[in-house]
């Protein structure tokens, strides 16, 4: 088996990966899984399949219940005649308040329009749609990504986590494979000697520096080692080991 040297940091993260791929819940999706955040938007739907949306300009988008309050904050400032028309009208929709929501949406509309001079209103019906969203990619870990929708949720509309099924992509699938299954996190069981330990003079000792890169160059007998190791500049050797032994590993 090959060995791949790794920083610490890198090391230990891929170690708590290929725990937490072998511990979480795909959430009922077959293997390759992965994560991305799901949000919900508007969209237009035919009559009767959704709620009325009334648009007053500048983008906004208003519910029934919000349009009728949008009208009552505004009416004061038209004449008076227009207030008994819109008491009148107000009255209507609060009596029959279940028909209004299906059905009369025009006659709201149109004061609106003529009434206000607000010619831009329009009206159309819309539901909420749930999609995944494009802004982030894939996420390996149901973590990861329930992470980032706790840090950057304000971007979304009702954001949370959800799982999809990779279908046949078998880059992927192997990907996550060797990421919970090919990677050996065991320590590996270290031969290394502590200088003061007594060692055979007799036999030859492999060294290495303080970064535990094995000194090719340096294969003294024991003795010597702790008789000359201190004239070298710059170097802090620490470790020693039987040459036999390093063969075994």
């Amino acid at each position: 088996m090959e060995t791949i040297r790794l920083p610490f940091e890198d090391y230990h993260f891929l170690m708590e990966l290929q725990q937490e791929l072998a511990a979480q819940s795909n959430d009922g999706n077959a293997d390759p899984v992965y994560w991305g955040v799901m949000e919900t938007r508007k969209v237009c739907v035919p009559e009767g399949c959704g709620d009325a949306a009334i648009h007053v300009g500048d983008g906004v988008a208003l519910s029934l219940e919000e349009a009728v309050e949008w009208v009552n904050e505004r009416i004061g400032e038209y004449s008076q005649e227009v207030q008994v028309l819109w008491k009148e009208l107000h009255k209507d929709i609060q009596d029959h308040w279940e028909e209004w929501c299906y059905s009369n949406v025009d006659d709201l509309v149109g004061f609106i329009q003529q009434k206000m001079n607000c010619k831009e209103c329009t009206w159309v019906y819309q539901r909420d749609e749930e999609y995944i969203s494009r802004e982030t990619g894939a996420f390996l870990t149901k973590r990861a990504c329930q992470q980032y929708i706790d840090q950057f949720g304000y971007n979304h509309t009702k954001p949370h986590t959800y799982a999809m099924t990779a279908f046949r992509n078998f880059e992927l699938e192997r990907l996550l494979k060797i990421l919970r299954e090919g990677l050996d996190f065991t320590p590996a069981k270290s031969i290394w000697h502590k200088l003061t330990e007594n060692a055979d003079p007799e036999r030859f000792v492999v060294l290495s520096d303080c970064m535990d890169h094995i000194s090719k160059r340096l294969r003294w007998p024991f003795a010597e080692f702790v008789r000359d190791s201190k004239k070298i500049e710059g170097i802090c050797y620490t470790k020693w080991a039987y040459q036999d032994e390093l063969m075994n590993l």
